[in-house]
């Protein structure tokens, strides 16, 4: 009986690890705001989970780029992604289909260009293209925004929060590179990572702690972890030129390392129990 439960445990273990290993795509529900589908070349948007991929009337032809997830709210919402280009707000989130709920959030950010934002549920934060200030907002984008730091960069689109440490995500859209800050500017690390033909853009993180991106115009998401491991890519027929990414959902599976390890400790817990019971020699 205890040895048929020791090979059950592995495999379950083993079941469990190549569950993820199939994973093709995100694991949450990726929104983008896509400026121009493949499917009928307006703005949409998308909406991508596992091997499945929606487009969702945009409420505002070619102007949504930044974008941020509430999953406390069930909501997401945009910005335009230039200075009087409006979004707005979807709803019901994580779901794959959403539709707008009736807020209009307008750009009122001058002197640049912002085409991706994340949240902390507190504040909204952006990246400029140009000028490499990461701003905070109120979380509908309004307010008089405060620039938080600068990285020192041109061409850094991407933006994603990461709460396990209170960080930034922000990825170069010409070199690809992905750094992590703190909320004061300091870098805690950073990785080269591919970024296409036209760019990358779109910075999300999944809920299993790893991060996605688009590689602008190709179809195409791409994956690694946070140590800069390239963990796989997926396509999309449809997908087109995404600005602004971020993923819905709560965080629901352990990685890959951690179910391996939970399944092996139940095994040495197992075989820990059958060497107790076994005699001594002198019994």
């Amino acid at each position: 009986m205890l040895r048929a439960c020791i090979f059950t445990v592995v495999a379950l273990a083993i079941a469990a690890g190549s569950a993820q290993a199939d994973q093709i795509g995100p694991i949450g529900t990726y929104y983008l705001t896509d400026y121009i589908n493949l499917t009928n070349f307006g703005s949409s948007l998308d909406a991508i989970q596992g091997n499945t991929y929606v487009q969702n009337p945009s409420i505002f032809q070619q102007q949504e780029g930044p974008i941020a997830v509430f999953n406390n709210l069930g909501v997401l919402r945009t910005a335009g992604y230039q200075y009087t280009n409006s979004g707005g707000e979807y709803a019901p989130v994580p779901s794959l289909t959403v539709s707008p709920t009736g807020p209009i959030y307008t750009n009122t950010w001058q002197n640049d260009l912002y085409y991706d934002s994340t949240t902390n549920g507190t504040s909204n934060f952006l990246v400029g293209l140009l000028n490499g200030n990461v701003l905070a907002t109120s979380t509908t984008f309004g307010g008089t925004p405060t620039i938080l730091f600068n990285t020192h960069e041109t061409e850094d689109l991407g933006i994603t929060y990461d709460a396990t440490n209170n960080s930034l995500w922000i990825q170069n859209n010409q070199t690809g590179r992905i750094t992590d800050y703190t909320l004061t500017g300091q870098v805690i690390t950073s990785f080269a990572a591919t970024p296409g033909t036209n760019g990358a853009t779109a910075l999300a993180m999944d809920v299993d702690h790893t991060l996605w991106y688009d590689l602008y115009g190709a179809g195409t998401i791409e994956h690694y972890s946070t140590t800069g491991t390239f963990l796989g890519s997926a396509h999309y027929a449809g997908l087109g030129y995404a600005f602004g990414g971020e993923i819905g959902g709560q965080q629901v599976t352990p990685e890959p390392a951690s179910l391996t390890l939970l399944g092996l400790g139940a095994v040495g817990i197992a075989f820990g129990a059958l060497r107790r019971r076994r005699p001594n020699a002198g019994d």
